[in-house]
């Protein structure tokens, strides 16, 4: 399967990622995050007027049309080269494919500048951990009960990517 990478994330497919997100809530969302459609276009637009970065891709035509979209990869601007990055695929796509959208998008992250990509997520997402890892994502620690899950507090995994290994 082949993919095309547009950035910044085309706003029009924000309903899909809106479903995706409520589909993996548990895994990876936590009471920080948009809890209604208004707040995640609020936030797709705060976060790309403060200088985050945000990447789509879609299956390749070879026509010129868009195909479906296969995943998102997105961060907020930190500041100095860093961002806090976030991802999430359409659930049928092989893991291939979403390890190559991941490294395209760092590919063009590195390009524009970034330094580092740091990912959270719950300490206890172990396909996450397994996944960013094969990305090759390095463990930078634990943050003891840094976020929240259904009202629990919880730690949350900390991992970091460096684009410019990815040229």
């Amino acid at each position: 399967m082949m993919h095309e990478l547009v950035s910044p994330f085309p706003e029009e497919c924000l309903p899909q990622l809106w479903g995706w997100l409520a589909e993996f809530h548990r895994q990876m969302v936590d009471e920080y995050s948009p809890k209604t459609f208004a707040e995640l276009q609020e936030k797709y637009h705060a976060d790309h007027a403060a200088g985050g970065k945000s990447f789509a891709a879609f299956r390749a035509t070879g026509n010129g049309h868009r195909g479906e979209l296969l995943g998102v990869v997105w961060g907020e601007n930190m500041g100095d080269g860093i961002f806090t990055g976030h991802m999430v695929f359409e659930r049928d796509i092989p893991t291939q494919e979403k390890q190559a959208i991941l490294r395209d998008a760092l590919k063009s992250w590195g390009t524009d500048g970034a330094r580092k990509i740091r990912w959270p997520a719950f300490a206890d997402n172990r396909a996450y951990k397994v996944f960013l890892r094969r990305a090759g994502a390095e463990i930078e620690g634990v943050l003891r009960g840094e976020g929240r899950r259904d009202g629990q507090i919880v730690d949350t995994l900390l991992m970091a990517s460096f684009p410019e290994a990815q040229r």
